[in-house]
């Protein structure tokens, strides 16, 4: 029996992949779907699983209607994050069916996903997608965080460039009014400028990008 139901899951990923086969894969969250919404949770890392992992919640899908997970890395390579194809039930519960070794549904807010090895402030994208493509939700994570916090000031980088030399920096906690000097460091040199707006692109930092008060 469990053979049976595995033959039945390779048909259905089968059937799938060649519907997908035609037009590539792309993700994109301006693409979102109203009314329904996927979640990232952070799980704590374990001594078998020391890299980030995470816990998906997906809310607002239909009955019925086919899903697949996907992800996207860093590199902006897609691929099926999850072998097996996902349903809601009545009560909006999302399922992965056949997906164990006896054939039964797994939940999905029951499974845990992960990057892997990843580049630290790296962005890391995760999709649940109907079979149509009508119905598309999307969740972001980066999962090994640059960032710092002084008091109720924090600061983060987010990794835009594949050769590691652009970075999004972001912020939170400063006072609106502030005149803020930003310093970046890099190869011994210093770069200083006062008035941006605190949400723009830097070169890579030696030491932690630094926004201080202008007094």
């Amino acid at each position: 029996m469990p053979q049976l139901f595995g033959f039945g899951l390779f048909l259905l990923l089968a059937c799938c992949n060649q519907a997908f086969a035609h037009e590539r894969i792309v993700l994109d969250s301006r693409h979102a779907s109203p009314g329904i919404r996927l979640e990232l949770q952070l799980l704590p890392p374990t001594v078998t699983e020391p890299d980030a992992r995470y816990r998906l919640e997906a809310f607002g899908f239909p009955r019925g209607v086919k899903l697949l997970l996907w992800a996207k890395e860093f590199d902006h390579s897609v691929h099926q994050q999850f072998p097996a194809v996902f349903q809601a039930d009545k009560f909006g519960r999302v399922f992965a069916r056949n997906a164990d070794q006896d054939g039964r549904p797994r939940r999905l807010d029951h499974m845990s996903f992960g990057p892997g090895p990843y580049p630290r402030g790296a962005l890391w994208q995760v999709a649940l997608i109907s079979l149509d493509r009508k119905l598309q939700a999307f969740a972001k994570a980066i999962p090994h965080p640059a960032s710092a916090r002084d008091g109720t000031c924090e600061i983060a980088l987010q990794l835009v460039s594949h050769r590691g030399d652009k970075f999004l920096a972001s912020g939170s906690g400063f006072v609106p009014v502030d005149n803020l000097l930003t310093e970046s460091r890099y190869a011994g040199q210093v770069i200083e400028k006062t008035g941006e707006n605190f949400s723009r692109r830097f070169a890579p930092t030696a030491s932690p990008f630094t926004p201080r008060r202008r007094f």
